[in-house]
């Protein structure tokens, strides 16, 4: 009986394990495989690819050509002019230094960088607006964009040559901003990485070193001070009520690494004349 059992669950196994002919005929795809774009989902409240678009001229024209950046220089790419506002908390109306805070917008008051400074506490309070700093600007998709790095400007009578280097990640120099030595007027040049002289700027007067103004119109120019390049101006702004600095480009479609040592030149111009108790330093 047992011998009759075993042979029987054998046979029973063996028919298990035969794989029985299927009649469903198989699936054959006849377009592609590959997925070129996600799925559509039932729920269209889904966000997004974090990934940021660069549109060219006015966005509000239909049509405006738009390009995606590769690096956070690429939002500066076909920009006339940018204007730089600083923004304030609460608690720095009490009268303390703290770090300064800026937002960079384009001419259609689109948000391109948040700049925030990193500095010390005690370099803030004995050296002021003449402190060493770090500034970082942050662009749309959080990511460093540029950083401008600033050394300790403090000499006799408020007169030491100022300047301020400007860097893109992951650390390559694009140039400097440096103050030189004239009689009549705060002049600076803008150097490329090498040192090469590529701009001039005329500053403004040094007889009103110890006569605060709060306006500003400065002249970007070429290094032969034949052509105008741009301009660095700070004017009241009805719009905020507050005062922006603006920079103009001559031509929209400049070098971005240009454009970033222009935007340096104005960062260092507010805290060179509008951020210490002396225009001049």
């Amino acid at each position: 009986m047992l011998q009759e059992d075993s042979v029987r669950n054998l046979q029973y196994d063996s028919d298990i394990r035969v794989a029985q002919t299927s009649t469903i005929e198989p699936i054959v795809y006849s377009q592609s495989t590959i997925i070129t774009h996600p799925l559509s989902l039932q729920n269209e409240n889904r966000k997004p690819l974090p990934i940021a678009t660069v549109q060219l001229g006015d966005p509000r024209v239909p049509g405006a050509p738009s390009f995606v950046p590769s690096t956070g220089l690429d939002f500066l790419y076909g920009v006339p002019s940018i204007h730089i506002e600083q923004t304030f908390e609460l608690h720095e109306y009490n009268g303390s230094s703290s770090e300064n805070r800026f937002t960079i917008r384009s001419p259609t008051n689109e948000t391109i960088f948040a700049a925030s400074e990193s500095s010390k506490p005690s370099d803030r309070l004995f050296f002021g607006a003449l402190r060493p700093f770090s500034m970082h600007l942050i662009d749309k998709t959080h990511q460093e964009a540029l950083s401008l790095q600033r050394k300790l400007a403090f000499g006799l009578l408020c007169c030491q040559p100022q300047s301020i280097e400007v860097w893109a990640p992951p650390g390559d120099l694009l140039g400097r901003v440096k103050e030189t030595f004239s009689l009549f007027n705060a002049e600076f040049v803008i150097e490329d990485p090498h040192g090469n002289i590529i701009y001039q700027i005329e500053g403004p007067p040094k007889v009103l070193c110890f006569c605060r103004t709060e306006e500003m119109h400065l002249k970007v120019l070429s290094p032969d001070f034949v052509s105008q390049q741009g301009s660095i101006t700070r004017i009241w702004n009805t719009d905020i009520s507050a005062y922006t600095q603006n920079v103009y480009f001559a031509e929209s479609n400049l070098d971005v690494k240009v454009k970033a040592l222009f935007l340096g030149a104005a960062i260092l111009m507010d805290y060179m004349f509008f951020q210490s108790k002396c225009s001049c330093c």
